[in-house]
């Protein structure tokens, strides 16, 4: 039933950022074939962003083609902010629909624990995040890629660097794979928890939730500059010192992730107040 859960929850929001994604890349590629068009690249990527700047200054205000780049900036920069939005919204709303909204009722009668429940948002949220990032860095790299088309094998050399620099240390990367993971995650919990909480009053449950949302970061960001402040200095400087702060940055919000977790878990379980 868990894996049952989680594909709906997928293949609930599947086709918006789906949409999204294609919307994203369709502008990218836009982009990218104006941008080779009607400015000047040069080969390499300082020149590339030399030539472009320069331009830019020159050619911007030339009328239709100026105005057509704003638009296509513009449309990019809109369908990168609306995946950013979309993706936080989304899981604001599903986790509060289902569980707090008129579906609660429906939720709750599912053969499945609290533990399940809250196992499958948090896996869920977090592939869409990792998609989001993903559909993002594909779309800048395709859009590279047009610009540049005579520079492709130049383009696929610097990318086969890139990976051979990632297998010379595969735990390194791991750990900071892990790493980027659990703080990701830890955020997911903590607006889970906020949730909870401003859904566990009768009345004003939206702007509670917000009001402890923020009290919340505030409240996790004091905890964090008083507990890691002596490895900051340490940390920029020493790699050994890096790696002391990243576990001990990870380990930070570890904790955290596992106490909105159980935090939200026991307010959904004692204390759920159903609209």
């Amino acid at each position: 039933m868990f894996f049952k859960l989680v594909k709906h929850e997928l293949k609930s929001v599947s086709k918006w950022y789906l949409t999204l994604y294609l919307m994203c890349l369709f502008l990218a590629i836009s982009l990218g074939a104006f941008l080779r068009e009607h400015y000047s690249v040069a080969n390499s990527s300082y020149g590339m962003s030399y030539h472009l700047g320069l331009t830019f200054r020159e050619n911007f205000s030339s009328g239709f083609s100026g105005i057509l780049l704003l638009l296509v900036l513009m449309s990019f920069a809109i369908v990168v902010s609306a995946i950013a939005i979309s993706t936080l919204s989304l899981i604001i709303k599903r986790f509060k629909d289902n569980i707090y909204g008129k579906q609660g009722y429906l939720t709750m009668t599912l053969p499945v624990s609290v533990h399940q429940l809250l196992v499958s948002k948090l896996l869920v949220s977090l592939v869409w995040v990792g998609l989001s990032l993903l559909a993002l860095i594909v779309s800048v790299a395709v859009m590279g890629m047009v610009i540049t088309t005579e520079n492709l094998a130049a383009i696929f050399h610097g990318l086969a660097e890139i990976f051979q620099t990632w297998l010379s240390d595969p735990l390194f990367h791991l750990f900071q794979f892990m790493t980027t993971t659990v703080q990701i995650a830890s955020y997911i919990t903590l607006i889970f928890l906020s949730i909870a909480i401003g859904h566990s009053f009768e009345n004003h449950r939206i702007i509670t939730s917000f009001l402890a949302f923020f009290g919340l970061m505030v409240l996790v960001t004091v905890l964090h500059e008083v507990l890691l402040p002596a490895y900051t200095d340490y940390y920029a400087y020493d790699k050994q010192g890096r790696l002391i702060y990243d576990l001990l940055n990870t380990a930070f919000d570890f904790i955290l992730m596992i106490s909105s977790y159980f935090g939200s878990h026991y307010l959904i379980k004692n204390k759920l107040n159903l609209e």
